[in-house]
């Protein structure tokens, strides 16, 4: 996993195989950008035969 963090900008990037987990969600991707400004993610893969996969329980 990569991650770059663009101050100037308040930017985060986390690339090559993200896999989050929390107690109540999973979150499997290629890549994750967050505008911590604004907290705005934009999910992505890159692999167009392939899907993000997010797991949410209430």
């Amino acid at each position: 996993m990569t991650f770059f963090l663009k101050y100037s900008d308040k930017k985060v990037k986390i690339s090559n195989n993200v896999y989050y987990e929390s107690e109540n969600s999973k979150l499997i991707a290629d890549e994750v950008t967050m505008n911590l400004l604004n907290k705005v993610s934009k999910i992505y893969v890159t692999n167009k035969k392939k899907k993000v996969k997010a797991i949410i329980k209430n």
